[in-house]
């Protein structure tokens, strides 16, 4: 008996040893990269920590399991939660679900590297791919917030490692779990449907086409069918909706994506979801849109910009090229290519320029790096540009999101809005002028800092640019005036809504969304009654409470009769 537990811990003890030799390093850096960094965009984070408390959309469509699962953690770990945060629900679920997060991440970056180790024997590509992995901007941003993408993106992962193993027989049971995984994936995110196509080909397109892997394949797919029906119908059936009309109410009623076409968007978002490009973007735009208040010329654009995409575009050209003169590598293309156009073809109509949509790509962009990286015929200038590149996304992202970096930002958010928060039961409305104002990512993105868990702060932007609530900018300004006088509190506005015309830090892009131009917004603001401001030139001016102001606001607000059914779409 004790020969046969010494022996069984022995074995263990091997199994962990070269379990730790084989992945020892890439699980350091995600722990360094994780300690040194932080996210810099949470996404919709507090509003899932919120919907998960209120029950609002708590099923909802695009990402069915995610506040469900938030609901669930609280009532196990609120114990541990509330000694960590305090006995705040919202913050505490925020914090289970930045927990679950990194842990996908772990997870995630574990697999991807199983499922690299099934092409690649090279140990350092396998390693280099996978820290890359790590700090692409999406990644390292996301493993650190409270969104469904990172975990999402571990179960396609998992799909796509199941579907690629050599098995002898290609039997039923990985075929089935691969199926429940893609399944999961799509029931944590919607948009994963997009890389579900590819995991399910990825046998018979990285392999050989025949009747066992064409069955494999098969069976994979009716899993992920069946696995998704049973989840969305036992969802439909707690709801109690039992026709295609109030299913189709429901889908819709879930959609929060920005719809804006565009193919130029996808060609700036797919480099962006690797790399951190700071505002290039608002550059591309005013180039493109010909901004007549911040106009940008060629020569800005490129060296401030267009090099950074040349050198990403350049990596991935040299990518493609090293692929196609290897039969196996031109199989390895030709599932990407699969991929992108799936991928591609949905973000070019569904706001193409949000990092996290490019996610459903990240399992076969990466092993067609790595495969690229790998091939010994691979000419030494240009392995050395694929590396440059890595190395410079590596040095780019981890300088966008360090945490001193970070807390700068925080800094200098807190010292503009620091004027406005007083010691009041009611929070002040205060009013940006655009989603782009630091001031409203500083209130969604770090959730932790101490004005936000004051609940004293109230950021609203003017505009959502591109969305719905572009059409009814002016009600919904009048409403939330009203509603905060209702409760005894003040509103503020930005004293940027009042310029003339906006400066280049304020990341406006005139003309991007063709239903508002800047001049109508100060001319919209100073018909009211303005009182005090508060911090300087960059501040805030009280929108006074007088009887003028109400009259005038409430002329903006429609009859329910004439009301439209459209709600505020957030950003995304």
């Amino acid at each position: 008996m004790g020969d046969h537990n010494s022996e069984r811990h022995s074995n263990i003890k091997k199994y962990f040893g070269n379990w730790l030799r084989q992945n020892g390093i890439v699980v350091g850096i995600y722990l360094l990269a994780t300690i040194l960094t932080d996210a810099f965009f949470m996404g919709d984070t507090i509003d899932y920590a919120y919907s998960a408390i209120t029950g609002i959309e708590f099923w909802e469509f695009g990402h069915l399991l995610w506040r469900p699962m938030g609901w669930a953690l609280f009532q196990i770990f609120h114990p541990v939660t509330e000694k960590l945060v305090g006995a705040n629900p919202r913050t505490e679920i925020t914090l289970l679900f930045i927990v679950v997060n990194w842990l996908a991440g772990l997870t995630g970056v574990l697999l991807l590297r199983a499922f690299l180790y099934r092409f690649i024997k090279q140990t350092w590509v396998i390693n280099l791919t996978t820290i890359a992995f790590i700090f692409s901007q999406a990644f390292l941003n996301y493993s650190q917030s409270g969104s469904s993408y990172v975990p999402g993106l571990t179960m396609l992962i998992l799909g796509f490692y199941l579907m690629t193993a050599d098995y002898p027989d290609y039997g039923w049971q990985p075929a089935l779990g691969a199926g429940v995984a893609l399944a999961l994936a799509f029931c944590f995110w919607g948009i994963y449907l997009w890389g579900i196509p590819a995991a399910l080909l990825s046998p018979l397109i990285l392999f050989e086409f025949n009747k066992r892997t064409l069955r494999f394949v098969l069976i994979a797919a009716v899993s992920c069918a069946l696995a998704t029906a049973l989840i969305y119908l036992s969802v439909l059936w707690h709801l109690g909706i039992t026709n295609v009309e109030g299913a189709k109410n429901w889908v819709s009623a879930s959609s929060q994506l920005m719809k804006v076409t565009s193919l130029s968007r996808v060609a700036f978002g797919i480099p962006r979801s690797l790399i951190n490009l700071g505002n290039d973007g608002i550059l591309f735009k005013r180039f493109l849109l010909k901004d007549p208040f911040n106009p940008v010329s060629v020569s800005d654009l490129f060296f401030h910009s267009l090099w950074k995409l040349l050198f990403f575009y350049g990596a991935i050209f040299l990518v493609v090229i090293t692929l196609i003169r290897s039969r196996t590598g031109r199989r390895v293309l030709a599932l990407l290519a699969i991929n992108t156009l799936t991928i591609g073809a949905f973000a070019m109509f569904v706001d193409g320029s949000a990092v996290e949509r490019y996610f459903p790509l990240y399992p076969t962009l990466f092993l067609a790096i790595g495969f690229a990286l790998a091939t010994e015929q691979l000419k030494r200038p240009v392995k050395f540009f694929i590396l440059g590149f890595v190395i410079f996304m590596i040095a780019v992202n981890y300088g966008a999101m360090a945490n001193w970096q970070l807390n700068a930002r925080q800094d200098a958010a807190a010292k503009r809005l620091s004027p406005l928060l007083k010691d009041s039961s009611t929070p002040p409305l205060i009013f940006t002028v655009n989603q782009q104002d630091e001031l409203v990512n500083f209130s969604r993105s770090f959730p932790f800092h101490s004005l936000n868990q004051s609940a004293n702060l109230n950021v609203r932007p003017l505009l959502f640019i591109n969305m719905t609530q572009v059409d009814r900018w002016r009600e919904e300004f009048a409403e939330g005036a009203l509603e905060t006088w209702k409760q005894n509190g003040e509103a503020w506005i930005s004293m940027r809504a009042l310029q003339e015309q906006p400066v280049s830090e304020w990341n406006w892009v005139e003309g991007e969304d063709k239903r508002i131009d800047w001049r109508a917004i100060p001319k919209f603001i100073s018909q009211f009654e303005l009182g005090q401001t508060a911090g300087g030139d960059d501040g805030f001016i009280k929108l006074e409470n007088s009887t003028a102001n109400q009259a005038k606001l409430q002329s903006f607000i429609p009859s329910k009769s004439e009301k439209p059914e459209i709600g505020l779409l957030p950003s995304q």
